[in-house]
């Protein structure tokens, strides 16, 4: 049985300190508990970008836009 899901403040760090592997798998993790969970929807798309997967960063995005309606920063990952 698979353990609890990172943090999202974990994930956050682990982006931030530029472990794009290690924060993804984190943001993925807290998908698979709560695939509607709008900050690692997006924020994996913003390292999908990173990683240079525009089509997948595209999916993460999109699928978070309906989640927090005219959230700029989302709006902006975009484009």
């Amino acid at each position: 049985m698979p353990g609890p899901a990172p943090s999202l403040d974990h994930a956050i760090a682990l982006h931030q300190a530029g472990q794009l592997d290690a924060a993804a798998a984190a943001y993925d993790a807290i998908l698979a508990a709560d695939p509607a969970a709008a900050v690692a929807l997006q924020y994996r798309g913003v390292i999908a970008l990173q990683q240079g997967d525009a089509a997948a960063a595209r999916s993460f995005l999109e699928a978070a836009l309906p989640l927090p309606p005219g959230d700029a920063g989302l709006l902006g990952n975009l484009g």
